[in-house]
């Protein structure tokens, strides 16, 4: 009996869990995704980047290729939905990251982010991300405020009529064009006449490059409209308003859902 427990304590997996996972980190600098994204957190850890979108599983976790382009040591980052992460450093550009690519794309369409990572003691939503000795994981650790009364709504999913990307590309186009002395060789006398002459063009053609971001861009907008769970603010009224204004943050946050 003392054999088989030792046997079952040895080969048991190592996991980041209340009960046995190791102290948070103070020095783990965590940016949460807030209400746009409340499962997600960006962690710099060892020199890196990394992300996730959906704690606490602690598979998630995704080492961003920021390495020549974005200044990690001065990074500023910002949630804008549970797919999409944009960030900046000291410079005036900025980049997002899509769940699923780790390497960042320029982001002409927004300002540079001003959210710093910083050291966080609880998780808005419960899990809080630590540094175990080989990866990061997480543990049970909400808020005060969060433990209480938690505040959450689920977002319906929204119907997308979406096109298939194709790699064949198809261009039909009319050209019309005035031509100055124009010969006509069938008309007598071959004089110079002026015309007008149509044409019509059809191209044909392979655009793998286009294929692959257009089908990244369909996945994106995919995901953000499948059903999230979206975590709303705490109301601040107290007695009969207190429903009242926790209904208006559910309009708000999750379009009127219950």
């Amino acid at each position: 009996m003392q054999l088989a427990l030792i046997l079952a304590f040895v080969t048991a997996p190592a996991e980041v869990t209340p009960s046995m996972a190791t102290p948070p980190d103070d020095s783990l600098p965590l940016v949460h995704g807030g209400f746009a994204a409340p499962g997600a957190w960006l962690a710099l850890w060892r020199g890196d980047a990394w992300v996730c979108w959906d704690a606490p599983d602690p598979r998630c976790w995704q080492r961003l290729e920021l390495a020549g382009i974005v200044d990690v040591p001065t990074l500023r980052a910002t949630f804008v939905d549970a797919s999409t992460l944009v960030l900046g450093d000291g410079s005036d550009d900025a980049w997002w990251i899509v769940r699923g690519d780790p390497g960042p794309r320029p982001a002409a369409w927004t300002t540079s982010p001003r959210e710093t990572p910083q050291p966080r003691a609880c998780g808005p939503n419960g899990p809080l991300p630590v540094a175990a000795r080989e990866r990061l994981g997480f543990i049970a650790r909400p808020c005060p405020e969060a433990a209480s009364e938690q505040f959450v709504c689920a977002r319906p999913a929204r119907p997308l009529h979406l096109r298939r990307p194709g790699m064949l590309r198809l261009r039909v186009g009319l050209e019309l064009r005035a031509r100055e002395r124009w010969r006509d060789l069938g008309a007598p006398g071959d004089a110079a006449t002026t015309g007008l002459q149509l044409l019509a063009v059809l191209q044909i053609g392979l655009d793998p490059l286009r294929f692959g971001a257009q089908r990244r861009e369909r996945a994106d907008l995919q995901a953000q409209a499948r059903p999230t769970l979206r975590a709303l603010p705490a109301p601040r009224s107290r007695g009969p308003l207190r429903a009242a204004e926790g209904q208006a943050l559910r309009a708000a946050v999750c379009e009127g859902s219950p």
